[in-house]
């Protein structure tokens, strides 16, 4: 049995899913493609680079999870470290204190197949729901995970997990805004 911390990151997860399931049905490939301006990204750069980071991530926590499975004294509160707790709220919409712009390589939309990246932003999203329940009861907080943004930065697993989510939600939200933005301007 998950704690309910884990099974709350877990819904997050699921909820990124469902709505890029909605968006799915919603949208057309022109729909995912078109972008509100030249400098700003499509709904499906914004998936693209969920993937991207998605996929960097999973790479970094399995490597700190390998470092803490043989600690005992399972642990089932799990907590935000500083550097976590700065970039969710920072991430977050209700309560962002600062903003930032990525630093991730993006894709060419001419390199984008959309039902391919939205194929593979599911098939992350079941890793790392997977990830997350293989590391019930670890200390989560003794692992550090690399930003896959900046080699520097470093936050606990816990904090990697929730990062994640809120940095979905996030992109999320802009990928929406995206495709409302530009069905405005067309009509």
């Amino acid at each position: 049995m998950e704690s309910s911390q884990l099974s709350a990151l877990i819904s997050e997860f699921r909820s990124a899913s469902d709505r890029v399931a909605n968006m799915e049905r919603e949208y057309s490939e022109k729909d995912w493609q078109r972008k509100p301006a030249p400098e700003r990204w499509s709904a499906i750069e914004c998936v693209w680079h969920l993937n991207w980071t998605s996929e960097k991530m999973i790479e970094n926590v399995r490597r700190a999870l390998n470092g803490i499975k043989s600690e005992s004294k399972p642990n089932r509160k799990y907590r935000l470290d500083l550097f976590g707790w700065f970039l969710v709220k920072s991430l977050s919409p209700k309560n962002r204190i600062a903003k930032f712009k990525t630093t991730a390589p993006s894709a060419s939309e001419s390199s984008l197949n959309v039902p391919e990246v939205l194929a593979k932003f599911r098939e992350l999203q079941t890793e790392m729901i997977d990830l997350i329940r293989e590391s019930d009861g670890l200390k989560l907080g003794n692992g550090r995970v690399e930003s896959p943004f900046h080699s520097k930065v470093h936050y606990n697993i816990y904090s990697a997990f929730r990062v994640t989510a809120v940095h979905q939600h996030r992109h999320l939200d802009q990928a929406e805004r995206t495709v409302h933005t530009s069905m405005t301007k067309s009509n």
